[in-house]
């Protein structure tokens, strides 16, 4: 199956979704209102290998809808 292109996703998104990936995800509820792919978590450990802090960064994919919807908007 073939990577839908950034700008089918940008067009595919409701205002909501628009302004999380303009904004960025900082938590799991808004990550799950977005297609898969957009974010993916990272998280800072600490020495006993727990996540000490959790946050959400953009994937390829996410800066490239990002880009189409800075370009459109």
């Amino acid at each position: 199956m073939p990577v839908p292109s950034p700008r089918r996703i940008a067009i595919s998104l409701n205002r909501e979704q628009r302004d999380l990936v303009l904004s960025g995800v900082l938590d799991f509820d808004e990550a799950d209102v977005l297609p898969k792919g957009l974010f993916e978590i990272e998280c800072w450990r600490d020495w006993e290998e727990s996540c000490e802090r959790v946050f959400w960064r953009r994937t390829w994919m996410g800066e490239a809808v990002k880009s189409v919807l800075e370009k459109y908007a």
